[in-house]
């Protein structure tokens, strides 16, 4: 039951830490990227 939850969990982090996962087959890593884009005011407080 634990892999039930844990794995799509898992591939969640993974998928968000990734560039066009779902649009591309060959996807890059982009780490925090992809939240700094949507919350902009937070990603610039980190690099301040």
């Amino acid at each position: 039951m634990t892999v039930l939850l844990v794995v799509p969990i898992a591939m969640v982090i993974s998928y968000s830490l990734m560039d066009s996962v779902i649009t591309s087959n060959h996807s890059t890593f982009v780490g925090l990227e992809n939240y700094f884009e949507i919350l902009p005011e937070f990603g610039h407080s980190l690099s301040a």
